[in-house]
């Protein structure tokens, strides 16, 4: 965790004289520690005071505040104004190529300061915000900007940094946190507990929407595989999927978690409902299978503390491992393969596998997924990851099929649910392993 990583002063200026009255080197509290002890003025030029304003501190203070002047020479003549972001960004470079040279495994390095492309080289969270509703909200945008920056792996401290958080905020924070590609609940050493067992209702909570996200860790790490070798974002913008649509162009609190989950937070104090927009096509709850069927349109959802819509996009295909309280032990468990169909033709996905810690050339095993009306087919396009051999396929979730069949080519049926159109194939009996190719047909 690199954190200050770029020139910091807490008492900003060019001319400085200490102030009157103030002790220092200051010790103590936090805030007493980053009093200024100084008083500066003669900041008054085109690089202290750019002919812009930035939202810097949620206040528009200078562009320099908490920082040397950015009038200051470097060396080579160079300008601090031209420099200022090369500190995050080149020492993210070294702290990950020193971790990885030492370790011989991945690092994982996380950033405060960053650059447009820093992504290629560590993880950044977004900073110290609050635990506010309104900071809550803006968490959404800031990631979704930085995956558009080539900073896929982002975050924001869930359930907020400075000051006294409280058991709806944090319910509703760790449910939204959970699809968040780095998710951490993080606050300061003078800001009240917030862990998720503080509050009962937070507990519940995040038993359900983390454990999702452990669910999702096959799909999750797929993600972060194309994003490092194509560069899309892990968490997206919906105008990212449906460019031509332009009712998404203005949509800040919903965002996509790949292509295939649309993930719609409750953001407001004391709701009881959430509303959001739904692309064209067919879009399943990932936790009760209901389903949206849309023309492109908005739809109001009823919500409890303990719920949060999250919808599966009609035309994709998803591994999700079971459950479990490490995502080493997660990686133990066999696969669930969720198919969603879309109102007609196909649907597609894919699967990304290697052990996680080798750095140059791992053996990967990639499995590509499609489906039709009646239909499921499994490839495998590589097989170098020896641990897929043990990777076992517990059940293919169909939904979408309209009528119950009477009997599969592979496995079993477990389960047909006519109100969801959810068809559940076992394949507990057959040993079923992810590195073989297979095909389900159902009629």
């Amino acid at each position: 965790w690199i954190d200050m990583n770029e020139l910091a002063n807490f008492c900003p200026g060019t001319t400085c004289v200490r102030q009157s009255g103030v002790t220092c080197p200051n010790t103590g509290s936090i805030s007493a520690i980053t009093t200024c002890c100084l008083r500066c003025s003669g900041d008054g030029n085109k690089y202290d005071n750019p002919p812009f304003a930035i939202n810097n501190v949620n206040s528009r203070d200078a562009i320099y505040n908490k920082g040397i002047s950015t009038s200051a020479l470097q060396y080579g003549n160079i300008r601090q104004y031209d420099a200022h972001n090369l500190y995050g960004i080149t020492e993210s470079i070294v702290t990950n190529t020193v971790q990885e040279e030492l370790a011989n495994k991945r690092s994982f390095v996380l950033s405060r300061s960053t650059f447009p492309g820093s992504g290629a080289h560590v993880a950044h969270w977004t900073g110290d915000n609050a635990a506010t509703w309104n900071d809550l909200r803006w968490s959404v945008p800031t990631i979704l900007k930085f995956g558009l920056f080539g900073i896929p792996m982002v975050g924001a401290d869930i359930c907020g940094f400075s000051g006294a958080s409280n058991m709806e905020l944090c319910a509703r924070w760790t449910a939204l946190g959970s699809f968040y590609p780095f998710a951490r609940n993080h606050n300061n050493l003078e800001a009240p507990s917030q862990e998720t067992y503080v509050w009962p209702e937070v507990t519940t909570v995040g038993q359900k929407f983390i454990g999702m996200r452990y669910r999702l860790l096959p799909y999750i790490y797929t993600l972060g595989y194309h994003a490092h070798v194509e560069g899309f974002p892990i968490a997206r913008p919906l105008f990212m999927e449906f460019p031509t649509d332009t009712a998404t162009y203005g949509i800040n609190y919903q965002f996509m978690l790949g292509n295939a989950l649309l993930v719609t937070p409750v953001v407001n104090q004391g709701a009881t409902s959430v509303t959001g927009y739904y692309p064209a096509g067919v879009w399943y709850n990932i936790f009760d299978y209901s389903k949206i069927s849309s023309t492109g349109r908005s739809v109001t959802t009823t919500v409890t503390l303990y719920d949060l819509p999250v919808h599966f996009r009609g035309g994709t295909i998803l591994a999700m491992h079971q459950t479990a309280l490490t995502s080493t032990a997660a990686r133990l468990t066999p696969f669930d393969i969720l198919v969603a169909l879309p109102a007609s033709g196909n649907a597609d996905g894919d699967l990304y596998l290697d052990d996680g810690e080798t750095i140059s050339n791992p053996s990967a095993t990639i499995v590509k997924f499609t489906a039709s009306a009646g239909t499921f087919t499994s490839t495998v396009e590589k097989n170098d990851y020896a641990g897929a051999h043990s990777s076992l396929v517990n059940k293919v979730i169909v939904l979408g099929v309209t009528s119950s069949p009477s009997s599969v080519s592979l496995g079993s049926i477990s389960k047909y649910d006519s109100a969801t159109q959810r068809l559940e194939i076992s394949l507990s009996s057959v040993k079923q392993t992810i590195d073989t190719d297979f095909t389900i047909t159902w009629k």
